[in-house]
Formats: structure tokens, C-alpha cells, sequence
């Protein structure tokens, strides 16, 4: 195994020293983030934050940080981070703009911060960082289940939410899609621990119980998600050239046409009633993109602003499918999909950037990855983060964009402990 080597002689990855009492915090930190995003997902974004310094400072990560800091990704995301801010010009609320910038940058700062830190902890605490995660995991996902066979005993007595039969039966266990994601996110660390410690069985169980809960909770975004994040890496395991090349591919079509293909919501619509999809729920998911597709072609270019989708015109109309039905408001606080989101909001501009952010990651693992399964883990987390991201949540909120961050952390966490690249490729 190669280990990673820093120019000038400067010492490498295994060559850190670390700070015991402060490594332990970072480790119980991380270790209770499902558990956090159980009563609160937007815990994630504190557990983050608190993370990130204690694990920062108990690594010593100046020490670090300059060989390793995952530059391309820094200067694309502060690319965007200033386009967001120029985009507060012609902004229909300047404000929130201004104030949806800095919670971006200060977002995607400590996320980079506990990236690196991920990346840099020592050998030592890496094993006992997956172990406890995984431990913190399995943790989540049975309180998940608890939820699930006992109707909700524990949201329901702490917050007092409605677990009537009807609700459950139309809507799920809406309030566990958070917990949920995080658990997605971190499902392929968590599987990789397993299937290190215990063999490929365990970690199977592991994401079978996963995809259970998923349908359970009927989180069909998340179903959607792990299975095809589980195709993809199968796929990446044995044609990983060819998978990456596709995956890129689909990247620059689907970034760059999405406004357009949102557009035609009656194709889509008879697509989601072919495909066997809940007709009214996929209605209204459908006709939101069509509407951020009306409006996005407004302002292809420079787009309506950062932070602008909550107060988009028409955005609060109610809209009605063929036979009179009432399927919700024609833009509900965001597209309900990231890519549409910065479209709306950022133009073209902020589209070519998050594409070439994508376009980064998808060529660190065609030329930094030469192990198969790392490479599939990765593809497989990649998938999920994309798919979640195009189905259902807004791509500013903080939970979510914490959320992200976690889950890279630990993948980078796991792919130290198979191929680690030279600085150079970072």
C-alpha cells in the first residue's frame, strides 16, 4: 500500500500527531450525528462546525493543511461563493442574498475544514473514527426503526406531531427523512467499515436493513437514491473508465438542459405514470420544475439572484391538476431540485460551476482512484448525493450542505485506509 507523500520531505499523512482529549471529541461528535439528525436534522449543521474545529485543533492541521487542502474544489466553490454575491445586484430580496452568500461561504468553509481534518486524522483515530461513526450509525437507524414498528413513540411524546393512520398511509414518516439522509450519506463509510472488521455480509445487512427502512418511512427519493448508488458502484467496480465517462457525461447533459427538459411537464408526467410513480404526488414535484423552467428561461443568464426562489413571481399561485384537484403551491420555498435552484437563482454561470465542481470529483476518481472498490464507494456516494439533491431538497439549506460535507469527510476518511494518492493529485 502506498503511502502519501509530501514534497520537500515534509511529512505525510501517517507522520501527523494528534491531540488525544480533542481527537476524542471530534470522534464522539461525528459519532453522534445520526442520532442528532433523529430529533433534529438541523443539528448537522453545530455537529459540523464542532466537529470540524475540535478535529482541526486536535490534529494540529496547519501542519497539514497546506499539502493537502483539496484546492480545485476550494477555488470552483469560491468561484461561486462570489457569484452569489454579485448576483445580489438584481436580486428581488439584495438581503437575503447578502446573508444567503455568507451562510454559503461559512458553510462550505468548515466543510472543506472537516474534509481535510477527515483526511488528515492520524491512523489510529481513523479506525476508531469509522468504528465509532459506524456504531453511531446503527444507533440511528434502529431508533428509525423503532419509529417505524411502534408508530413513532419518541418524536411523537418529545414534539407532539400528528401519527395519525391516514397521514402515515398518504404522506410516510415524513419527519424521519432527515435522519434518513444522513444515514444515506454516510452508508457506504459505514458499509466499508463493516465489510473490513466483519466480511461483505455485515455490511449487505447493513444496507438491506437500510433500504427497508427507506421504504418504510416511504422516502422515495432516498429508495431511489441508495438503489441507484448501488447500481452505479456495482457498475464502477467492473467498468469504472467507461461508468465515469457516462456519469461525467450525464453531468454536463442534465446540467445544462435541465431547465429546458423541465419544461415539458406533460412528457413527464406520462413518464412518472409509466414508470408506475404516484401520479399526484409526481404532479406537483413535476409541475414545480416546469414552472422554474418558465421562469429560469426569464433570466437565463445572470438568473433571478441568490435566495430568490422563496419570493419568485407566481411562486405562491396554487395549482390544479386536469380534473380539479389541488396539488400545491407552483414553487414551495425551492425547485425541490438542485440543479433547477441554481439556474433559478445563479443563471448560467452558477450552472457551469456546479457542473465543473461535479466535473472535479468525477476526474479525482478516474485519476487518483486506481482501486476498484474505493472508486465504486465513491461513484456509489456520488450517486446518492446527486440524486438526492435532484429530487428533494432545496441545495442552500444548511442541514443538507452539512450533511454532504459529513459524508465526504468519511469517505475520505476510508479511501486513506486503501490508495492514498501523492499531494500533487489532490
Amino acid at each position: 500500500m502506498a503511502t502519501l507523500s509530501s514534497k520537500n520531505g515534509k511529512p505525510g499523512l501517517d507522520s501527523i500527531e494528534g491531540s488525544s482529549p480533542l481527537l476524542a471529541i471530534f470522534l464522539a461528535i461525528c459519532a453522534l450525528a445520526p442520532i442528532v439528525a433523529f430529533f433534529q436534522p438541523k443539528g448537522m449543521v453545530p455537529v459540523l462546525i464542532s466537529a470540524a474545529l475540535f478535529g482541526a485543533l486536535g490534529i494540529g492541521l496547519i501542519a497539514g493543511l497546506r499539502e493537502n487542502f483539496p484546492r480545485r474544489a476550494a477555488v470552483v466553490l469560491a468561484l461561486l461563493i462570489a457569484w452569489t454575491g454579485v448576483t445580489a445586484l438584481w436580486a428581488l430580496d439584495p438581503n437575503a442574498a447578502l446573508v444567503g452568500m455568507t451562510k454559503l461561504a461559512g458553510n462550505l468553509i468548515v466543510g472543506l475544514l472537516f474534509l481535510t481534518t477527515a483526511l488528515l486524522v492520524p491512523p489510529v483515530w481513523r479506525s476508531r473514527l469509522l468504528l465509532f461513526t459506524s456504531v453511531g450509525w446503527g444507533i440511528g437507524l434502529a431508533l428509525v426503526l423503532e419509529e417505524i414498528i411502534f408508530n413513532g413513540p419518541i418524536i411523537g411524546g418529545i414534539f407532539g406531531a400528528a401519527y395519525d393512520k391516514y397521514r402515515i398511509a398518504h404522506v410516510g414518516y415524513f419527519w424521519l427523512n432527515g435522519c434518513a439522509t444522513v444515514l444515506l450519506m454516510s452508508a457506504w463509510p459505514v458499509a466499508t467499515t463493516l465489510r473490513q472488521r466483519y466480511g461483505i455480509w455485515p455490511a449487505v445487512a447493513a444496507l438491506a436493513v437500510l433500504l427497508y427502512a427507506l421504504v418504510a418511512i416511504q422516502f422515495w427519493a432516498g429508495v431511489i437514491a441508495i438503489c441507484l448508488g448501488c447500481v452505479l458502484a456495482a457498475a464502477t467496480f467492473v467498468f469504472k473508465k467507461q461508468v465515469l465517462i457516462g456519469l461525467a457525461a450525464i453531468v454536463v447533459l442534465f446540467g445544462l438542459f435541465s431547465p429546458v427538459i423541465a419544461q415539458h411537464h406533460n412528457l413527464l408526467v406520462t413518464a412518472a405514470r409509466d414508470a408506475g410513480i404516484p401520479i399526484r404526488e409526481s404532479k406537483h414535484r413535476l409541475a414545480i420544475w416546469a414552472f422554474a423552467g418558465e421562469r429560469i428561461a426569464e433570466h437565463p443568464i445572470r438568473g433571478w439572484g441568490m435566495n430568490s426562489s422563496k419570493i419568485i413571481p407566481g411562486g405562491d399561485e396554487y395549482l390544479y391538476t386536469e380534473d380539479g384537484e389541488g396539488i400545491g403551491t407552483a414553487l414551495p420555498l425551492h425547485p425541490h431540485n438542485g440543479v433547477l435552484q441554481i439556474w433559478l437563482e445563479l443563471g448560467v454561470f452558477g450552472a457551469i460551476l456546479f457542473i465543473a465542481f461535479i466535473l472535479a470529483i468525477i476526474r479525482y476518481i478516474y485519476r487518483s482512484v486506481p482501486d476498484r472498490y474505493l472508486a465504486a464507494i465513491m461513484v456509489g456516494q456520488l450517486t446518492i448525493a446527486l440524486t438526492l439533491g435532484s429530487i428533494s431538497f432545496g441545495i442552500w439549506q444548511g442541514w443538507w450542505m452539512a450533511t454532504l460535507w459529513f459524508g465526504a469527510g468519511l469517505i475520505a476518511a476510508v479511501s486513506t485506509a486503501y490508495v492514498r494518492p501523492t499531494v500533487s493529485e489532490n
